[in-house]
């Protein structure tokens, strides 16, 4: 992991940021999380200085990252299968999960304490930051599940599994961006904390760009920033 952190970004650079754990704090209480006035502020005009080409691309559903986020900017939410395009404030409708893996996700939150499913579409995460030591059995049960549903896999994140179509995918969503203006034909950079988020490190290297890591761990990504501040420190300088 040697390459420099480019500075500043310009008109040859598209930028694709996570939400949870890279523009904020991870929290116990996911609804809490959010961007201060000034972030907000600051996150337009930096998209004003790239001509428009950033995204914020989160396992979020795409309804609850568009009340987190300003709706001047691209929001791809539900790991790649929903956006919402700058000024969109329509939200779409959403898939929902088949109807046994439900049943079964439920259970599977019940029978842990303090461990809860939070339904996005057709996607299905089960938290338990609050409980991690269920998290090994709450893994090999989804594992188990998401072998049982067709054309389903089992993603796991910073104490969240998920539950997830196979076509849900950060690096296919942002391949998908970098063919349309104002996206195409620019370098693209990813910056991300979580697993979920390596898919997309590796579709920007793809595509001649780079992902940029945030906090520890062994990452596809070639930079590394060493927190949430650090993020905030560097895209301040960056125009």
């Amino acid at each position: 992991m040697s390459r420099s952190l480019p500075q500043p970004l310009d008109a040859s650079h598209a930028l694709f940021l996570d939400f949870d754990g890279t523009l904020t704090p991870l929290q116990d209480d996911a609804d809490k999380v959010h961007l201060s006035e000034a972030k907000t502020h600051w996150l337009t005009e930096l998209a004003a200085h790239l001509g428009g080409a950033l995204a914020i691309i989160s396992g979020r559903d795409v309804r609850d990252l568009s009340r987190r986020t300003p709706d001047t900017l691209l929001r791809i939410g539900n790991h790649g299968l929903y956006r919402l395009d700058p000024g969109q404030t329509a939200l779409p409708a959403l898939a929902a999960l088949p109807t046994s893996a439900q049943a079964v996700l439920q259970d599977i939150a019940a029978s842990h304490d303090k461990v809860f499913l939070e339904e996005k579409g057709p996607v299905g995460t089960l938290h338990f930051r609050a409980n991690p030591q269920a998290g090994p059995t709450i893994i090999g049960a989804l594992r188990k599940l998401a072998d049982a549903v067709p054309d389903y896999g089992c993603k796991v994140g910073n104490h969240v599994a998920e539950l997830i179509p196979d076509h849900a995918n950060k690096g296919a969503a942002l391949t998908r961006t970098m063919t349309a203006p104002p996206f195409i034909g620019r370098i693209p950079v990813m910056i991300g904390d979580d697993t979920t988020d390596e898919d997309g490190f590796i579709a920007a290297k793809a595509l001649g760009g780079f992902g940029i890591k945030v906090g520890p761990g062994d990452t596809a990504a070639t930079a590394r920033l060493a927190s949430v501040d650090a993020v905030w420190a560097w895209l301040k300088g960056t125009k």
